[in-house]
């Protein structure tokens, strides 16, 4: 028997050997996106290394536009300075066009879902960061006054 099903039946992710499923996301293609979904469930169930891989591979993504949303949505719960810092520095360094929009609100919407004492700095300073649009500063002003009031209530 497999050690990572359980003596009834269920599968324990915590056990769950990721090598083929790390190897699927990095083949492209449909198989990818779905590993891609999969590692999001997994890193959420306490199984970091899933997240970590994530993050290496939205690094590596290029402009895929698409598969970098997806790979900001699978990182969604990933809640370590690492990540804040790396979504953080991605709304820094990339100028809002038609083609990453939807990539940019997606990474808005994961740091709007971390704990307050993880974003709020990065988000304060990207407030006050003058090489942002005034636009993004708007929408980055707008999730830390969400996350704020989510944290005093």
């Amino acid at each position: 028997m497999r050690h990572w099903i359980s003596p009834d039946g269920e599968i324990d992710l915590a056990a769950l050997p990721l090598d083929s499923v790390f190897r699927q996301a990095l083949a492209g293609g449909e198989g990818a996106r779905a590993a891609i979904s999969f590692l999001g469930v997994i890193h959420r169930h306490g199984r970091p290394e899933a997240g970590v891989f994530l993050l290496g591979l939205l690094a590596s993504a290029g402009e895929d536009w698409h598969l970098r949303e997806e790979l900001v949505r699978a990182l969604d719960g990933f809640h370590t300075p690492g990540c804040v810092q790396f979504l953080c520095e991605e709304l820094r360094h990339r100028k809002a066009n038609n083609a990453n929009r939807r990539y940019l609100n997606a990474i808005l919407k994961v740091l709007e879902g971390m704990p307050a004492e993880l974003v709020e700095e990065r988000l304060t300073a990207l407030v006050e960061d003058p090489a942002l649009s005034r636009r993004m500063r708007q929408k980055v002003d707008q999730v830390l006054w969400r996350v704020l009031l989510r944290k005093n209530h």
